[in-house]
C-alpha cells in the first residue's frame, strides 16, 4: 500500500466535501425509509444527516494505522455509502 502522493492528496480533498454530501443524502435516504415508517420520526434535513454522521463517526471512529491509497480513499468515499443506498432501496421494498 503507498502513501497518496501530492496530487492524489488534492484530489481527496477536493472529493471530500462533495463525498460528504453524498453521503448525508444516503443517510436521509435511508432514514425515510426505515426509521420515519417505523418510529413515526420526521424526516432528516440534510444538516441534520451531516450532524448524525458526525456523531456516529466520532463514536465509532477506528484508527487504522496504516495509510490508505487512493483506491481505498475511493471505496470508503463512495462506494460504501453506495452500496447501502442499494442494500437498503432493495430492503425497503419489502417494507
Amino acid at each position: 500500500m503507498k502513501k497518496l502522493d501530492a496530487f492524489d492528496s488534492i484530489v481527496v480533498i477536493i472529493m471530500l466535501p462533495f463525498a460528504t454530501i453524498f453521503s448525508a443524502w444516503v443517510t436521509c435516504q435511508l432514514w425515510g425509509w426505515f426509521i420515519v415508517p417505523i418510529f413515526h420520526l420526521d424526516p432528516l434535513s440534510m444538516i441534520q444527516a451531516l450532524g448524525l454522521g458526525l456523531i456516529i463517526g466520532y463514536f465509532a471512529h477506528q484508527y487504522v494505522k496504516q495509510s490508505l491509497d487512493m483506491g481505498d480513499w475511493i471505496v470508503f468515499l463512495w462506494v460504501k455509502p453506495a452500496v447501502f443506498l442499494i442494500v437498503g432501496w432493495f430492503y425497503h421494498l419489502f417494507m
